[in-house]
């Protein structure tokens, strides 16, 4: 920030404004994060998709052989999207908190420190989405009058999951703690205010859920369209939209006692 363009009184007076005051002051940072990030997500968005769509071409009999092997480049290509996904939200942390930024040394800082630990996260929660994708088409195949009903729950089960791992990586990118405490922040937090945070979510990530879990391959070529025009916008502006709601509540439950020094941070405070 430039002390020279702004004053302590222009800082953002509650979180839910913080994203209105970074896109309008740090669009530039902001672009620099995202051209950051694409080397790690498209891999695996491309792939995704490929995938996706060679499926549809499979017989009966290959399905189940097809998801097994899809998973191998899958555990790779994502945990590379989540060291990147490091970078991405210690680099907003850092906006969102108003402290200095220089990128790329801080989006690279943010993997060194914490990329490992993003990687294995999400790797862990891709491993549950592939059993959840072999579930989807054995009942596809053996039961195929229940498809509908358990595509719709495992569709359900995999967005939440989704819901939880982002608080899961919001806890990780605050706090040096264990695998376990890290899981057991994101459940205490995330279902607090569940029915506000969970639309907030799906909107801020929508363009990430709908390639992730779309299945008609006649919808390919604007998969790809829409990927394009709206999903590596939103590789920023997902944890840009959730980011500041999950530090809420990490202020609420955990900050103010235990770690006072990210109490409010980056906020305009009257006692200060």
């Amino acid at each position: 920030m430039n002390n020279k363009d702004f004053l302590y009184s222009d800082l953002p007076k509650k979180r839910s404004e913080v994203v209105k005051y970074l896109l309008k002051n740090r669009k530039g940072s902001l672009i620099k994060i995202l051209l950051l990030s694409i080397p790690f997500s498209l891999p695996l968005f491309f792939y995704l998709i490929y995938s996706r769509y060679f499926y549809m071409s499979l017989e009966e009999s290959g399905v189940l052989n097809y998801c097994l092997l899809n998973a191998f480049p899958g555990l790779f290509l994502t945990f590379l999207y989540g060291a990147g996904l490091s970078g991405i939200f210690y680099s907003i942390r850092r906006l969102i908190f108003g402290e200095t930024i220089r990128i790329p040394y801080h989006f690279f800082k943010g993997i060194k420190q914490s990329g490992f630990e993003f990687g294995l996260f999400t790797t862990l929660f891709y491993i549950i989405y592939v059993l959840l994708d072999i579930i989807d088409k054995t009942v596809f195949m053996y039961a195929n009058s229940l498809y509908p009903i358990v595509t719709l729950l495992i569709l359900l089960i995999d967005i939440l999951l989704f819901y939880i791992l982002f608080y899961v990586l919001s806890s990780a990118s605050l706090y040096v703690v264990s695998f376990i405490q890290a899981f057991k922040d994101a459940f205490n937090n995330a279902f607090r205010n569940f029915k506000n945070n969970i639309i907030n979510f799906i909107i801020g990530f929508h363009p990430l859920i709908f390639v992730y879990f779309y299945s008609n391959s006649l919808f390919l070529y604007l998969n790809i369209i829409g990927f394009i025009i709206m999903l590596f916008p939103f590789n920023i502006l997902g944890p840009l939209f959730n980011l500041p709601v999950a530090y809420t509540l990490f202020d609420e439950t955990i900050n103010k006692d235990e770690y006072p020094n990210y109490y409010k941070k980056g906020l305009y405070r009257d006692e200060v």
